[in-house]
């Protein structure tokens, strides 16, 4: 069943080392300028309420959000890995109920949050965390399977590949949540790759994938509406291209070197969303293309450290490390090519930066089970070739076990 999924899991053979602290630098500068960012679009973002609000509120909102995902973090670092593993199956199943409950409870006509006490929560991020943990376990014991085909592991575990897709797929179209549906997959696929599946099955998937979603652009008027805006954004620049073409101003007025962190036009009501889905157009705008450059520099080294991280991992934790940097990598690229107008335009959060309590949380708590995974790191010269797949992965054992057996002879 589903819920077995890590069941004959055994801890590494080698004992764990000092974690990859360098992953948590990337991450406090991105948190840093989100906070920076925050707390100059605070008074504007104050000044549209109808409610009186103090003009750090949205600033002291977010900074509360970033407090509690460092404890996260830190609980996410802390906590056996093992009970990580025991436990996500309940973990996505928290996000099934979570996300049911917003499908049929969501104010507002808005199924993507739920809403609670003044406080909101969004299931997408939950159901990632889970999904990604599951499915790793599950292609894990499929990859370890006694069986001679891809195509036979399919056919006698089909139960369980339903159960995994519905589970993690079903409650975001639910919620009409397609970015967060597109991370999810890609994400999947990315492990799936990694996991050794056999070419010809991940190119029909790929095609099953693609004529899917093909369908759900054409059978949806504002979907085909949202892709002709992207064809052409400046056509029709206030009713439904009114977002891009904002965007796209505040990006292009930022010029070499940015208007400054008081220079901002944007943000006076210009833009939807300017602290949340649209925040890259405002640090462009504030800080310019050699700005913008530098954010996009120090993501990418997040992800660089992220990949360096999963390619030094035994299976299965190799599979939870790729979809982790898989979904963050993703997530941002469709936020900031969307912004761009690289692709059409997705309202998806940026991770580490964006205002929202939830995507920072569970991001936060997601970079803390990946800071333990770096724990177990094996760097050596030592080699092996995996089965189920051409691909040559380390066999590497802890410099620490191996100075230990050097002693003992």
């Amino acid at each position: 069943m589903i819920l077995d999924a890590w069941k004959n899991w055994q801890r590494p053979a080698h004992r764990p080392h000092k974690p990859d602290y360098r992953l948590l630098l990337p991450a406090l500068v991105l948190l840093a300028l989100g906070a920076l960012i925050q707390s100059i679009l605070g008074p504007a973002l104050v000044a549209g309420q109808v409610n009186e609000l103090s003009v750090y509120y949205f600033f002291w909102r977010h900074v509360g959000a970033i407090v509690v995902g460092l404890m996260a973090l830190y609980l996410g670092f802390k906590i056996n890995l093992r009970y990580w593993l025991k436990y996500s199956p309940h973990i996505l199943i928290a996000g099934i109920v979570v996300g049911l409950a917003a499908v049929f409870f969501g104010g507002g006509g808005d199924v993507r949050w739920l809403q609670f006490q003044g406080f909101s929560i969004q299931p997408a991020e939950i159901l990632k965390l889970g999904f990604i943990l599951v499915a790793a376990g599950y292609l894990w014991e499929a990859r370890n399977a006694d069986k001679t085909s891809f195509w036979e592991i399919i056919k006698a575990n089909y139960v369980n590949i339903i159960l995994l897709g519905i589970m993690g797929v079903l409650i975001l179209i639910l919620q009409r949540d397609y970015g967060s549906t597109f991370v999810i997959v890609t994400a999947f696929l990315a492990m799936l790759w990694v996991s050794g599946v056999s070419a010809r099955f991940l190119w029909l998937l790929l095609l099953a994938v693609a004529l899917i979603g093909t369908l759900f652009i054409v059978i949806e008027p504002h979907r085909r509406e949202r892709l002709a805006v992207y064809a052409n954004p400046t056509a029709d620049c206030q009713d439904a291209g009114y977002q891009i073409c904002q965007a796209l101003i505040g990006v292009g007025s930022g010029g070499l070197t940015g208007r400054g962190f008081s220079g901002s036009i944007q943000i006076y009501g210009y833009l939807p969303e300017a602290n949340n889905d649209s925040v890259f157009a405002i640090y462009a705008e504030l800080a310019g293309f050699l700005g913008g450059t530098a954010f996009i520099g120090v993501l990418l080294y997040f992800l660089f450290l992220m990949r360096k991280i999963a390619t030094a991992l035994e299976d299965p934790l190799m599979l939870i490390a790729v979809g982790f940097m898989t979904w963050v990598g993703v997530q941002s690229f469709v936020n900031i090519a969307g912004i761009l107008n690289l692709i059409p335009l997705k309202g998806i959060t940026l991770p580490l930066v964006s205002f929202g309590g939830s995507s920072l949380v569970v991001i936060l708590l997601t970079l803390g089970i990946l800071l333990q995974l770096s724990a177990y790191t094996i760097y050596g010269n030592e080699r092996r070739i995996y089965q189920g797949g051409s691909r040559r992965r380390r066999d590497r054992r802890s410099r620490y076990a191996a100075g230990r057996s050097r002693r003992r002879n």
